[in-house]
């Protein structure tokens, strides 16, 4: 700051100077201006304005009536020794204008009747006017406007016109000191002109120096070399340079751009492969975006969900609608477990995300296919529920077989003695009922006590096509048809697995007893594999089905819409096939027909 003090002082007095003379010669014009105006007034009537308007309207009624060409006006100008004179028409337009003065545009506008606000001055006005030269000097004069009227007293002439003032400058002191504070200036600056250009150089020997001491091109100057071309040199090689280093960068750059589409591409291809649903909504709850496989949970297309919020694509499910504002009134994660959708079953999770700033932006909704989950935990719990059933039961069961052994002995001891006739028929009616309820006791406890499976590998098939000739003899009128589409071999009990098989055929071929109507009676069975859900075994009649409301019955044991049986027959099927990893499908329709498919789910050993 030292170092600068004594410039900014010698600064601060050279521009203390200029305004100081500025000022003063303001002043002293300003005074002039004053009594130059104060004198024109005391003798207004030594002023010869009024020979020269005589003479104005004299030629122009002249020229008006022909006798004169407008070239008289030019004579008259220069007899005058007018500076400009200027003339308008009644509409206010320029008809006239000769300037024998280098008056500047901006001067010359204002002696226009349009240009002038308000009213326009007094016929015969006049006043005074100093026009400056800057460096060169000034010039007094009067401006005087003349209008010419008609004989109906409109103005039909505006007549402008600058002559020289016979009034000079009495002081000559003042005209030099106007002329010392001109000179002042001046020298001012200079001054300050020559100070800014030192200025302006010192940058540029700064530049020099430096070039010289750099190691882009040769520090030293040649001696034809000028100090200009010097710096050119050395900044062509910065440039040179820095053209590498931005060629390096954008190279790294691009590098860096290949990379992170990259990274988005797999990020994107993964988000697209992976079997999970995946939306997206903004923090107002409007969809953003969704995967492949998160369309496919409604079936949709993108444009169905465009602009809707999660509440439209949700109405009619409060529940979930209720989670999802909680998640985002409280920005924490939350899910809905077993939420159907179509015939699938769905775990919807519900995560919020944030910005790098930790503004919350949105939730995004995962949906997993918990189908399977859901069908294994039901079966779970059908099988934990057999389980406790025959262990309670057992028991019981055993305990009426023991008695019915009981009774069945002494009624055979009784036929022995027995002969023919109406004790003879009693007699079989009695053990004919004992050979029944001993059957249903041994299904009970078939059903009740845990199956050993035995581990022999058989073909699904050949096991079918045995049971359909087994049952050959009742078929009657009953077709029985056999699709062998993708025949499997399973391991486990052939003995229980022919048992269900014989079980299910026998239901459709009871489902005809009571059908009403003639109409083909017709069993169709399939054997084929199902990519998604494994091996099926479809047995498919159009008997008189099963009545809506008794759908979730079919399995209970003991259940039973017949005459006969005791309704262990479904319930020992199922558990038979839950025992060996598989399920039970049922699918009715009251007077249609029932279609029953034992399925053995892929990856999935029976």
């Amino acid at each position: 700051m030292r170092k600068y003090r004594l410039q900014v002082y010698v600064i601060g007095f050279v521009v203390s100077i200029s305004v100081i003379s500025i000022v003063l010669m303001n002043i002293l014009l300003a005074w002039d201006n004053k009594r130059l105006r104060k004198e024109i007034t005391l003798n207004r009537d030594s002023v010869v304005l009024e020979r020269i308007n005589v003479r104005l309207k004299y030629i122009i009624s002249k020229i008006d009536s022909g006798e004169y060409k407008r070239s008289q006006l030019d004579k008259f100008s220069a007899e005058e020794k007018l500076y400009l004179i200027r003339i308008f028409d009644s509409q206010k337009r320029l008809i006239y204008d000769v300037s024998y003065f280098p008056f500047s545009k901006k001067f010359k506008e204002r002696l226009n009747p349009k240009k002038t606000s308000g009213e326009l001055p007094s016929p015969g006005d006049f006043f005074f006017y100093r026009y400056s030269f800057y460096l060169s000097g000034y010039i007094d004069t009067l401006v005087c406007f003349y209008p010419i009227f008609d004989n109906y007293g409109r103005v039909k002439y505006y007549i402008y016109y600058v002559v020289p003032t016979p009034f000079k400058f009495p002081s000559d002191t003042i005209t030099q000191l106007i002329a010392i504070s001109q000179l002042v200036f001046v020298v001012s600056l200079i001054a300050l002109f020559i100070y800014f250009l030192r200025r302006l150089v010192s940058p540029y020997e700064n530049i020099i120096k430096e070039a010289k001491t750099s190691n882009v091109v040769s520090s030293e100057m040649k001696k034809d070399q000028d100090e200009v071309d010097f710096v050119l040199s050395t900044f062509r090689g910065i440039i040179a340079r820095l053209k590498e280093k931005e060629l390096e960068l954008k190279k790294m750059h691009e590098k860096e751009r290949n990379r992170a589409d990259t990274i988005e591409k797999l990020f994107r291809d993964f988000i697209e492969g992976i079997n999970i649903g995946i939306f997206t909504f903004d923090d107002k709850g409007i969809f953003l975006d969704s995967n492949s496989m998160g369309l496919e949970v409604f079936g949709k297309s993108k444009i169905y969900f465009k602009n809707k919020n999660f509440e439209d694509i949700f109405k009619g499910s409060e529940e979930v609608i209720e989670v999802f504002k909680n998640v985002y009134k409280q920005h924490k994660s939350s899910a809905i477990n077993f939420f159907p959708i179509g015939d699938r079953i769905w775990r919807i999770s519900l995560l919020p995300y944030f910005s790098p700033s930790s503004e919350f932006n949105g939730v995004i909704a995962i949906f997993e296919d918990v189908t399977e989950i859901r069908r294994l935990k039901e079966r779970l719990e059908a099988k934990e529920q057999l389980s406790q059933m025959g262990q309670m039961s057992a028991g019981i069961a055993h305990e009426f077989k023991n008695s019915l052994s009981t009774i069945s002995g002494y009624l055979q001891m009784f036929g022995e003695i027995l002969g023919k006739g109406e004790n003879r028929k009693r007699y079989d009616f009695l053990m004919k009922e004992v050979e029944n309820l001993n059957k249903i006791v041994t299904d009970f406890l078939d059903f009740s006590r845990p199956l050993e499976a035995s581990g022999e590998v058989f073909n699904v098939c050949e096991v079918v096509e045995e049971v359909i000739e087994k049952k050959e003899d009742i078929l009657n009128d009953i077709e029985i048809l056999l699709e062998k589409r993708d025949c499997f071999e399973i391991t486990g009990d052939r003995v229980l697995f022919m048992r269900s098989i014989e079980n299910l055929i026998q239901n459709s071929i009871e489902s005809f007893l009571n059908m009403v109507g003639e109409r083909e009676k017709r069993i169709e069975i399939s054997i084929y594999k199902d990519s998604e859900r494994g091996n099926i075994i479809k047995i498919k009649d159009n008997g008189i089905g099963i009545d809506e409301k008794d759908m979730d019955k079919i399995f209970t044991p003991f259940f039973t819409t017949k005459s006969w049986g005791v309704g262990l027959g479904l319930a020992l099927v199922r558990k038979i096939v839950v025992s060996y990893g598989g399920d039970v499908e049922i699918i009715s329709k009251k007077g249609e027909g029932t279609e029953v498919n034992i399925i053995f789910f892929n990856n999935q050993e029976v």
